[in-house]
């Protein structure tokens, strides 16, 4: 992945913040050297431009807090709601649900709502039910929200809409992109996580190591904060098997790097054989996405290896309630040891009684049971 170091190439390495900071081992790439056309992403070659962009991030950039607020212990599997969902859909309370930041944030950067209640009803939740934010969406949304947060108080506002936990944000560390470019998101994600940290919110850094150096200073950066046990990752950009294991062996060296386990969330993973890699690797993983539900809203539903197919015959309702269940039975047996082709020929088993759903190794349980089963089961129809 990373070329042998091009030392004294580059002339401006001697100058840059990075380099300085030992967060970056200077030009690597041919594409080190050279001006990037994109005037929006600032490479390693115009120390104009660096100045501008470097002073930005001191602007914005809060004090470390190294004493980092403990995210609550977390489930095998944490769908991620959308708006626009059926109007009768009603879903079990007590569950942990996330949502992401297109849902919370418009594209002008302002928030869509600075209520917590009424964030709830838009998503047809009870006021007390129990969310967290996935803080991905499209770069130009996240750039807004940048620009505007100080002006518009944007994290207390998102902290004010009391998530269980909040991720880092995701600014985009293409590997393609520029090196200066990479380094600066890489320095704004860490930044969101002390603003959502200092405002007494448990967060989950999002990390993106492109370069061994990123690597060096992930793990310097958790062995600072030893409070910090769950970190994340993006899998959905990691499309064939080959490059997903790529990604969970880049989490494994930032685990190595730290010197202690961590807990990983692992956002966007959807395919069967890539959640059984993430238990196999990661036995304690927590997996984020909301596939069950955007599909089940377009009327599609998944068979037993999460091949999604149209099921035009039942209600949306119904499919995005089954396509939960089926992912988080199956997180639940390949956390428990199965491989895939146990998994496989396990079929779910419902009860007579439309408010429960059995899964492998877990007896009948009714819906007034006081503590719930982590996987989501089927409900009755509660009202709104």
């Amino acid at each position: 992945m990373i070329q042998p170091g091009l030392p004294g190439l580059n002339p401006v390495c001697s100058v840059c913040m990075f380099h300085l900071e030992g967060t970056c081992d200077g030009a690597e790439r041919p594409e080190d050297l050279f001006a990037w056309p994109n005037k929006g992403r600032p490479d390693c070659t115009n120390p104009a431009r660096q100045v501008e962009y470097s002073v930005n991030l001191a602007q914005y950039r809060p004090e470390p807090v190294l004493n980092i607020p403990p995210v609550p212990r977390l489930p095998l599997f944490i769908p991620v709601l959308e708006s626009g969902l059926p109007k009768d859909l009603s879903l079990p309370p007590g569950e942990l649900y996330g949502v992401g930041l297109r849902t919370v944030v418009r594209e002008s950067g302002r928030l869509r709502t600075t209520s917590a209640a009424q964030l709830r009803t838009l998503l047809r939740l009870p006021p007390d039910a129990r969310l967290c934010l996935s803080c991905s969406c499209d770069d130009p949304r996240i750039e807004k929200l940048w620009r505007r947060s100080l002006e518009l108080d944007t994290w207390r506002g998102l902290a004010d809409l009391c998530f269980e936990f909040v991720t880092g944000m995701t600014f985009s560390v293409w590997t393609e992109n520029p090196r200066f470019t990479q380094k600066y998101n890489i320095e704004r994600n860490f930044a969101s996580v002390d603003f959502f940290a200092s405002l007494g919110v448990p967060v989950v850094p999002i990390l993106f190591c492109p370069r061994d150096a990123d690597l060096r200073q992930a793990g310097s950066w958790l062995r600072e904060r030893p409070s910090m046990e769950t970190v994340g990752g993006l899998a959905q950009f990691h499309k064939s098997n080959e490059a997903f294991t790529r990604f969970l062996d880049d989490f494994a060296r930032i685990r190595d790097a730290a010197g202690r386990e961590i807990h990983l969330l692992v956002i966007g993973c959807a395919t069967q054989e890539k959640i059984h890699e993430a238990y196999q690797r990661f036995p304690g993983a927590t997996i984020m996405t909301n596939k069950p539900i955007r599909k089940g809203n377009s009327g599609h539903g998944f068979s037993e290896d999460l091949a999604s197919g149209e099921q035009f015959e039942q209600t949306k309702e119904a499919l995005i309630q089954d396509n939960i269940a089926l992912f988080s039975r199956i997180c639940k047996g390949f956390r428990d040891g199965a491989n895939l082709l146990q998994l496989a020929t396990v079929s779910p088993i419902h009860s007579t009684d439309p408010r429960q759903l059995l899964l492998p190794g877990i007896g009948l349980r009714t819906a007034e049971s006081p503590t719930a089963p982590q996987a989501v089961r089927r409900s009755a129809k509660l009202a709104p």
